[in-house]
Parts: structure tokens; C-alpha cells; sequence
């Protein structure tokens, strides 16, 4: 019988490679699993994998109160749903899960593919009921427990704070937490780093996005391994009152023992001025709509989110890739490209297909072959979406059932889920048709062209939300190439037009080198 072992620990200080509680955790399991004569089966790749020991599955400080946010878990469950897994091993209940919901998931999705859960201690079996019933009651018994003890944590925080003490093992950039002294001391770069942002906000008038613009191009490190400067970063620094001195704790109170004043009371005052003038000459933000929202993509893979400028005096919007948007920097070269002449081009497209409606079939004639890799992924994808949905519809029934909903919260939340349900299912089928050779082209081109003519005669007049709608339930979909000079435009699942300097003076690169 092939086992699967699972390990995890709550916090990253737990995870240190200087703890012996994860290779502790998969050396027992794996001599249990040696005992009894199982192979053991070799986990796929998955964020956080390199952290583990060889051959288990596992989360390194991640907490057991949900399943996706666990790459480990999500990994493992994906393993057991493929099928051949006979058993899981874990160390104790509570390392597959501190929370009802989260545990209920995960027995679902074993019991469900008749899957034994194995601890050194006890050997659970779903298809009895006893087994199900110690399951159940272990898994109420360890989150009222981790209820308790955080709440009994957090009753002595509010303690501390109030009698001015850190009751926070928090620091701000420019400090860290010494255990010892339970304070925050000076981290002495870091605190170059804060005066220098003072001074560029203070005596040369630089907003936070100039200042972080320039900390990006001196490489200046931020706290996190390969971090990126944001002005949102900038602003924490310039606002905060620990800077000048003050340093109060949650509970409002003035911290006693507290660490020196990094620059004086004047310069913090003159910092916030310039932030406020900045935030004045910036004038309001107006809400911008983007036509092509959730329908562009980088060639990267990532989607592509409408930005406006972070400065005063620039009027142009623009899209850009969110593997860079999201801290990511190095993770993809996307420039930002302009939205205008982008969705401009888009919407041409769709005026020459009102004008000659013919060319649609033309246009889907001859794709199937090309698209049928493209069709079969979105299949699996769509058939996961499924199933998720059937775990939000559980999760949604127990969470009624204990009290945490009312009934008017469940009726809607059900009926949203099985509207999504009834959408999904009909996809699915659609793709399925398409896969096994019941060519639906002529459906398709009677639909697109029913869509088109319908809106023929009032293209000029329609609103943006309109149009993007429009677009939406063509299929539409973009793809940029990172430097902007190369796109790929799909409607209705086909090829639409793929073109090398297509879109001529779209990249804006030269303005957003950082």
C-alpha cells in the first residue's frame, strides 16, 4: 500500500532549520511506515517543499485553520483525488488541521476516496463509524483548545499594553524584537535607511513614490529577501510616531523603556506637511473603468491589472503584469503598456466583425486542432472549480448547521453556489463536446453573430460597463507580449489576430524603468 506523510508547524520560528520538530515529525512517521511495510509516496513540487525533509508532504509555519491557504495540504489532497493512496500518516489530528471547517474538508476528501488516516498512536478507518465520531470529537476538543489559548494569549497583550509594556513582539523597519529584553532595539542600516527617506521627503520635497523610485534604483534591500519598494512602505516609515520617539501600544498607551527618537519632533512635523501637500497638488482620484479588466493577460502567464499614474501631471492609464505589480519583481520583464490605444484596437475588432459578420465563420474554421491542448486545460480546470464548489457547499451547510450562519446568510450563499454550479456544469460539457470531436462551430458562429447583430446599430452608444460585457460574453481575451510590441487577440475560444507590432507605442517603458 502506497502512505502519504503530512507534517506541519505553526509559526516560522517553529520551521527554523535550528528545530528538530518537522524532521522529528517525518522520521517517526516514516519509521511507522517502514514497519508495516508501505511505500511511501514521493510529494509532487509545491511552495515550501525545499524547507521540508525528503519525501513528506508538509506546511513550515503555516497555521492549521484552513486548507487552501496550504500549499502542502492542497498538494497532498490533489495526491489522493489522482487515486493509489492508501493511507495518510500525520503525527497527531491536530497537525492535519486547528479548525472544524478545515477538518472537515480534509476527511471529506479522504473518506471520499477510501483513505485511512494514521497516527502512531491510532489507526482511523472513515467507513466505521466509531473511527468517524473520535474524529469528530478530537477535532472540536483542538480548536476549543487553540480558542483558549489564544484567547488567554491575547487577554495578556492587552495586560502588557496597557501597563505600557510591549505586549507585541512586533518591530517596525529600522528595529527588531530582542527576546531577551522583550523590546524593539535599532537595526543600525536599517535606521541609515529611515533618515535618509526623511531627508529626501524633508529637504528635497520628494513624494513617497519618488522616494521609493529611488530606494528601487540604488538597490536599497528592504526587510524581506528580494523585497520591492512601494510608496505605500515610504508612507508607513514617514507617519509612524516611533520614528520621533513615541512609540505607543495597541492599547494607546505610551510605551515605557521605549527605544531613542531616530530623528527630532521638527523633521517628523516637516514630513507630514510634505505628504500632505503632495496629497493636495494630487488632487481627488477619479475611478477609471478598463475595458479589457479580467480579459488581458501577460505572456507570462499572469494577468494584467489597469493602473493609473502613481504621479501628478500624467494623465495616461495603462496596464501592467501582476507578477511584477505583486512584489514580484524578477518574476516577469512586462513592461506597462497604455490602455487606450490597446482597448481601442479591441473594440475596433468588434466593430469590423458587426460590419462583416461573415468573416466570424471563417475566423473559427480551422482552429479546433490548435485549440484542442488549450480546451483540455481549461476542462481540468473547470472540472476543479467544480469540485471546490461542492467543498463551499459542505462548508456552507456545516457552518448553518452549527449557528454561524443565519438562514437568510445560507439561502443566499447556497443559491449564489449553485448558480455558479449550474454555469460551471454547462462549460464543462461545452469543452467536453469539443474534445471528442462534436464540433459545435456552427452553434458558436449562430451565437457570436446573434451577439454582434443585436448590438450593431448602437455600438457608438454603449457605456463601458456595456462593452466589457460584450466583450465577456464573446470569450474575449488578450495576450500581451511583455515589451508590448506583440498581441494575441481570441474571441469565442479562436484566434482572432496574432500579430508582431501590433500595437505600435503602446509600451511605456521609458517612464516606468523602475
Amino acid at each position: 500500500m502506497r502512505a502519504a506523510i503530512y507534517v506541519r508547524v505553526s509559526t516560522s520560528a517553529q520551521a527554523g532549520e535550528d528545530r528538530v520538530s518537522l524532521p522529528e515529525q517525518a522520521r517517526e512517521l516514516t519509521a511507522l511506515c517502514v514497519a508495516r511495510g508501505w511505500q511511501i509516496a514521493e510529494p509532487p513540487a509545491f511552495p515550501g517543499r525545499e524547507a521540508l525533509p525528503a519525501g513528506v508532504f508538509g506546511d513550515p509555519g503555516i497555521s492549521g485553520d484552513g486548507v487552501e491557504t496550504r500549499p502542502g495540504m492542497v498538494a497532498l489532497l490533489e495526491v489522493v483525488k489522482g487515486g493509489g493512496i492508501g493511507a495518510v500518516l500525520v503525527r497527531d489530528t491536530n497537525r492535519l488541521a486547528r479548525h472544524e471547517l478545515a477538518a472537515q474538508q480534509i476527511h471529506a476528501v479522504l473518506e471520499a476516496h477510501g483513505v485511512l488516516l494514521v497516527t502512531p498512536a491510532m489507526e482511523y478507518d472513515y467507513a466505521n463509524l466509531q473511527h468517524r465520531l473520535m474524529l469528530g470529537l478530537l477535532g472540536s476538543i483542538e480548536a476549543y483548545a487553540k480558542r483558549w489559548l489564544v484567547g488567554n494569549m491575547q487577554r495578556a497583550r492587552q495586560a502588557k499594553n496597557a501597563r505600557g509594556e510591549f505586549g507585541n513582539a512586533h518591530a517596525p523597519y529600522g528595529f527588531r524584537w530582542d527576546k531577551q529584553a522583550k523590546r524593539p532595539v535599532p537595526v543600525p542600516e536599517e535606521i541609515e535607511v529611515v533618515r535618509e527617506i526623511y531627508r529626501l521627503s524633508t529637504q528635497e520635497g520628494m513624494s513617497t513614490e519618488e522616494i521609493a523610485e529611488r530606494l528601487r534604483e540604488r538597490k536599497v534591500p528592504t526587510r524581506k529577501a528580494g523585497g520591492w519598494w512601494y510608496s505605500s512602505h515610504v508612507g508607513r516609515i514617514l507617519q509612524h510616531p516611533c520614528y520621533k520617539g513615541e512609540w505607543h501600544t495597541t492599547e494607546g498607551v505610551l510605551a515605557k523603556d521605549a527605544p531613542e527618537a531616530v530623528i527630532d519632533s521638527k523633521t517628523w512635523a516637516a514630513a507630514q506637511r510634505v505628504i500632505e501637500r503632495h496629497r493636495t497638488n494630487h488632487g481627488p482620484r477619479v475611478r477609471r473603468d478598463f475595458l479589457l479588466a479580467k480579459l488581458i493577460f501577460c505572456e507570462c502567464g499572469s494577468s494584467m491589472t489597469g493602473r493609473r499614474p502613481p504621479r501628478p501631471g500624467r494623465h495616461y492609464v495603462y496596464y501592467t503584469c501582476n507578477a511584477r505589480v505583486r512584489g514580484r519583481p524578477h518574476a516577469c520583464e512586462g513592461h506597462y503598456v497604455r490602455a487606450e490605444p490597446l482597448e481601442d484596437a479591441a473594440w475596433q475588432m468588434v466593430e469590423t466583425l458587426a460590419r462583416n459578420p461573415g468573416q466570424i465563420e471563417k475566423l473559427l474554421a480551422a482552429t479546433e486542432q490548435d485549440m484542442l491542448p488549450r480546451w483540455q486545460q481549461e476542462l481540468k480546470r473547470t472540472e476543479k472549480l467544480l469540485k471546490d464548489q461542492e467543498f463551499e457547499h459542505e462548508r456552507v451547510m456545516v457552518a448553518y448547521r452549527r449557528g454561524v450562519t443565519t438562514l437568510e446568510q445560507f439561502a443566499e450563499e447556497k443559491q449564489q453556489i449553485e448558480a455558479e454550479q449550474v454555469e460551471l456544469r454547462a462549460r464543462a460539457q461545452h469543452l467536453e463536446a469539443l474534445i471528442q470531436g462534436e464540433q459545435l462551430r456552427q452553434q458558436t458562429v449562430d451565437r457570436v453573430t446573434l451577439e454582434i447583430e443585436a448590438i450593431a446599430e448602437r455600438l457608438d452608444s454603449m457605456t463601458m460597463p456595456e462593452r466589457r460585457g460584450l466583450l465577456r460574453r464573446l470569450a474575449f481575451r488578450v495576450t500581451v507580449s511583455p515589451d508590448g510590441s506583440r498581441a494575441r487577440v481570441e474571441f469565442a475560444g479562436a484566434p482572432f489576430l496574432a500579430s508582431e507590432g501590433l500595437l505600435p507605442a503602446l509600451s511605456h517603458s521609458d517612464e516606468h524603468s523602475g
